[in-house]
């Protein structure tokens, strides 16, 4: 980079500019030359010749999702298999109560994994995760093991899981 930074600055110092856009055409056609035209010395071949000889057969194409920050934090489950992720509760398979998950916090989803297996994935569709605390739980009832255990609970634990 240093090389390439110095030949463009070496070009264009005794120019002139009245416009960005003016000096990034300068810019532009200074690369095109650097990378078609000028041959690198111990090589004896243009930039563009390397690219398409050693790079371009190894290039994979980009992701089909854009990137998204991601946050991961330890939680276990409570006896009522749900997971509090920033005051939301997120139900996962009943066989998993008082284990410990990771948990994936993107701006648009919540995953939650047990040594890297997928337990549970909210808001796929696109929305972004809402602020007021809420409980999501799963469709199907209670498994009658996990009724007698919800019934054994202190009534505060109970009331996001009813």
């Amino acid at each position: 980079m240093l090389i390439v930074e110095r030949w463009l600055l070496g070009r264009l110092r005794h120019r002139r500019f009245y416009s960005l856009a003016e000096l990034n055409a300068a810019i532009g056609e200074l690369l095109r030359q650097l990378n078609e035209e000028r041959p690198i010395r111990r090589l004896g071949v243009t930039r563009r010749a390397l690219l398409e000889e050693l790079d371009r057969p190894h290039l994979k194409a980009l992701p089909s999702e854009p990137y998204a920050f991601a946050e991961w934090r330890l939680r276990r489950v409570g006896i009522d298999y749900h997971v509090e992720v920033e005051a939301h509760f997120y139900s996962v398979p009943f066989r998993f109560a008082r284990r410990e998950v990771e948990v994936r916090l993107t701006p648009r989803t919540v995953e939650v994994f047990l040594k890297s297996l997928p337990l549970r994935r909210q808001g796929a569709s696109g929305s972004p995760r809402t602020c007021a605390p809420v409980a999501i739980t799963a469709t199907p009832p209670f498994p009658i093991t996990c009724r007698r255990a919800i019934g054994a609970m202190p009534l505060d634990r109970r009331t996001h899981s009813q």
